[in-house]
C-alpha cells in the first residue's frame, strides 16, 4: 500500500483527525472522520467503519492504554450500538488480561558446542518477549524449546543470530525470540590449516636433518 494521503499520519502513530481539507483543481474539499469511537474513546487511534446491507454496521477499531494496543472487530452491530459494543470490547481486553515479561532480553537460555571452537558458547535471548494472561489468576507456567538448526563451526562471532527460543503454555505456542551468541569464539588453532601444513613442514625438514646428519656419520667413518 502507498503512503496516506493527504498529509494523514500513519495508521496507529496518532489519532486521526475528526476532518481534512484539501483543495484540487476545481475547489477546496472537506473530508469528516466517520469513526466516532475516535473521540468518544480514550486512546482510540483507528481503524476502519464499513456497513453492507448483509453485515450491517461493521467496525474495526484500535486503541492504545499504558502500552498495550488491542484491535476489536465487530460484525453484524446496529445503528449506533456499534460504538458502544467497541468500547466494552476493548474495556474487556484491557481491563480483564494482565501483559507480562516471559523472558526478559539477554537471558542465558543454553550452552552450545561449537565445531573446531576454543570452548563452547552461552546463546542469549536477542529481545525480550511478553504475553497477555487472564488477570487475577495465577501465571501459568511457560517452558521454552531452544532450536538451533545448524552446528555451531568456529569462528562465530559475539551477536551473531544462530536459533530460536519457542516459549510454550501448555500445549499452546506462545511465540518465539531470537538467540544470539554472547561472545565471540575464535578458531582453534589447530583446526587452522596452516598450523598443519607448519607441523608437516617442521616435521619434514627434521627428516631431512636426520637424514643428512647419519650421511655425514657414516662418510666419516669411512
Amino acid at each position: 500500500m502507498r503512503g496516506p494521503p493527504c498529509g494523514i499520519p500513519p495508521f496507529g502513530r496518532s489519532r486521526p483527525p475528526r476532518t481534512i481539507s484539501f483543495r484540487d483543481p476545481e475547489a477546496l474539499r472537506h473530508l469528516w472522520n466517520t469513526n466516532k469511537l475516535l473521540w468518544r474513546y480514550e486512546g482510540a487511534n483507528g481503524i476502519k467503519t464499513g456497513y453492507t446491507a448483509q453485515a450491517q454496521q461493521c467496525l474495526v477499531a484500535s486503541a492504545q492504554h499504558e502500552g498495550r494496543e488491542l484491535i476489536a472487530v465487530l460484525l453484524g452491530s446496529m445503528g449506533n450500538n456499534v460504538w458502544m459494543e467497541a468500547a466494552t470490547l476493548l474495556d474487556y481486553g484491557f481491563n480483564g488480561f494482565v501483559r507480562s515479561e516471559v523472558v526478559g532480553r539477554g537471558r542465558s537460555v543454553a550452552s552450545v558446542k561449537v565445531a573446531y571452537g576454543t570452548r563452547d558458547v552461552t546463546l542469549v535471548t536477542a529481545a525480550p518477549f511478553s504475553w497477555s494472561f487472564p488477570a487475577g489468576e495465577p501465571s501459568p507456567a511457560v517452558r521454552w524449546d531452544v532450536r538451533v538448526p545448524r552446528p555451531l563451526v568456529a569462528p562465530v562471532q559475539k551477536g551473531q543470530e544462530v536459533g530460536s527460543l519457542l516459549l510454550y503454555s501448555g500445549e499452546r505456542r506462545l511465540g518465539a525470540v531470537p538467540l544470539v551468541v554472547a561472545e565471540d569464539v575464535p578458531r582453534a588453532l589447530w583446526a587452522s590449516w596452516w598450523f598443519w601444513t607448519g607441523i608437516g613442514g617442521s616435521g619434514l625438514l627434521f627428516v631431512r636433518y636426520r637424514y643428512y646428519r647419519r650421511r655425514r656419520r657414516h662418510l666419516f667413518r669411512r
